[in-house]
């Protein structure tokens, strides 16, 4: 007796253990044995329960520990509250997989429309995530699938959903493999199946070498700007003086980064997401100190590039020691953009007054030398209490951490141009979400261009789980991708999912690194089945799967 449940604890542990660092943040390389027999030797010791809420609670820690592996990055957060939401997302995660572990019993996976149902199932409550509050899109399972570059081309397909519900069925036809009843065959049919996004993956990439060849010669040419500026929340400053002159020395530092490649041929330069504090329009640098600033980086011919000083960028007020010329944060980025005769793309907050009320977007603007009109996408996908506070009470306790006010989302997607190439923008953890970015694939984008600050969680595992995320938008939508951060992973990825060029080496020293990423980028892209159904087309096979149960049903005794 004793060595029967050593042996199922081994078994429990030994999946827990695929399961739990199977993912590409951990260790990618056991990504496929999660994503074909790690559930499956979890499943083969609880199926066999009779009672099912034995099965559902040990589905329900099983997972729980599993995210608490995969969620760990939360515990980075230097606010205590974080607790709260780390511990309700596992239970969350937990109550699911709980749930589909109940239903999963020896002789009821013995039937195929079963397998179905299950696998369709699990998308379904996968897919039910991104509406929780703002969304959680993280950790699907269908991640296993995503570190090897030959089975990542399936997301081209149904997207990363398409790859959680590989992940169920193959697992499943593993457990009902380990049967002593056609062990042989089953087993083998189940590795066949396994094999199969990753055979289709090779036949992709390879169609597709063959024709980026012929189209190598479209490129654009960027530098992606990794700022690795403290998070402004987290300071503290003894007046407005004392904190504009921080801000002074913060574009000091930009101007130098992007000064270090004034004389490649840039089409485009990116800066992250709310890269510094005071907005677009408000005038409180010293002309005569930007100036300075910016001859100190490129030389004293700066000053015949400088913009024009208009009522948009330009303002002087009277003191008591004589009239001083201001200037805001747009007349630096014109600036730098006339120096490097590139567009420059800037993260960056910005106010509209709407009626009597006055909004606040997190923002991103794209500006071109002198041109008048700044084109602006507003961040839509907001952080519950970072960014957006829902209800009075948490709002009183937000206002503990110094946050007192919500920003507006954006209502749509928002396609730009650098050069002769179009672009979509996604800001911060936006670019986990496949259905949102497939709004500025269908705009017209040949090119997803991220803008992120990971600085919240310092140290820890979400920037790398947050670049594998875009990594599969890439193949999902047929586009290249970049990503310029303040904290976190800058690198850019061609339209099938590889990795072009990435600042710096090891994940965590490398997101906390402050430098430029010169990039030609081959803009190479083609539609997918993805980018024409979005998760519709999964969506609803996972629908008919739910169907399937009716197959054989009265067979099972649910």
């Amino acid at each position: 007796m004793i060595t029967v449940y050593i042996k199922r604890y081994a078994l429990i542990f030994l999946s827990w253990i695929l399961v739990a660092f199977g993912q590409p943040a951990w260790f990618g390389f056991l990504g496929p044995l999660a994503a074909s027999i790690a559930f499956s030797l979890f499943w083969k010791e609880t199926a066999t329960f009779e009672s099912s809420k034995k099965r559902f609670i040990y589905g329900f820690f099983f997972f729980f520990f599993v995210q608490a592996v995969q969620f760990s990055w939360f515990l980075s957060h230097p606010y205590y509250y974080i607790y709260f939401v780390y511990l309700a997302l596992l239970t969350l995660y937990g109550i699911q997989f709980g749930f589909l572990t109940l239903l999963v019993k020896k002789n009821w996976v013995e039937n195929i429309g079963y397998v179905f149902f299950l696998s369709g199932l699990w998308v379904w409550m996968e897919w039910s995530r991104l509406f929780w509050l703002s969304g959680v899109s993280f950790n699907p399972v269908g991640l296993y699938l995503s570190e090897n570059i030959f089975s990542l081309q399936t997301a081209s397909l149904g997207g990363v959903y398409l790859l959680s519900f590989l992940v169920i069925f193959t697992n499943l036809l593993f457990l009902r493999s380990l049967d002593e009843t056609h062990k042989i065959r089953r087993l083998a049919g189940s590795f066949l199946f396994a094999l199969i996004p990753y055979f289709f993956g090779f036949f992709q990439i390879s169609e597709h070498l063959h024709k980026i060849e012929h189209e190598k010669e479209k490129k654009l040419n960027l530098l992606l700007v990794q700022t690795a500026f403290p998070i402004e929340e987290t300071l503290s400053f003894s007046s407005k003086a004392q904190k504009v002159a921080y801000v002074m020395d913060e574009w000091k530092e930009i101007a130098a980064l992007i000064a270090k490649d004034k004389e490649k041929p840039l089409d485009l330069i990116v800066l992250p997401e709310m890269c510094v504090p005071f907005g677009v329009y408000s005038c409180l640098f010293p002309l005569t100190h930007v100036e300075k600033v910016m001859t100190d980086a490129f030389g004293k011919t700066a000053i015949a590039s400088r913009p024009d000083l208009d009522e948009y960028v330009f303002k002087v007020e009277n003191t008591s020691h004589g009239a001083y010329s201001f200037v805001n944060n747009l007349f630096w980025i014109k600036w730098l953009s006339r120096l490097t005769n590139a567009s420059i793309l800037m993260g960056i907050e910005d106010v509209e007054d709407r009626g009597a009320k006055r909004e606040y977007f997190s923002s991103a603007i794209l500006v071109s030398g002198n041109q008048s009109e700044i084109p602006r996408y507003d961040k839509r996908i907001l952080v519950p209490m970072g960014e957006y506070i829902p209800g009075e009470f948490l709002k009183s306790i937000a206002s503990w951490y110094g946050i007192q006010s919500s920003f507006t989302p954006g209502s749509a997607a928002k396609v730009f141009k650098a050069k002769d190439t179009s672009f979509g923008v996604a800001i911060c953890y936006e670019e986990t979400f496949g259905n949102l970015m497939l709004e500025n694939k269908k705009e017209g984008a040949e090119l997803l261009v991220n803008l992120t600050s990971d600085g919240w969680f310092p140290d820890s595992r979400l920037p790398k789980q947050h670049l594998d995320h875009s990594r599969i938008r890439t193949v999902e939508m047929g586009v290249a991708l970049v990503r310029s951060c303040n904290t976190g992973v800058t690198a850019a990825f061609d339209s099938l999912g590889r990795e072009i060029k990435q600042l710096g080496k090891d994940f965590i020293d490398l997101q906390n690194e402050r430098g430029s990423l010169f990039v030609e980028l081959p803009i190479y892209h083609y539609k997918t089945f993805y980018s024409q159904t979005g998760d519709a087309a999964i969506l609803g096979f996972s629908f008919l799967s739910l169907l399937f149960i009716n197959k054989g049903r009265r067979k099972l005794k649910l």
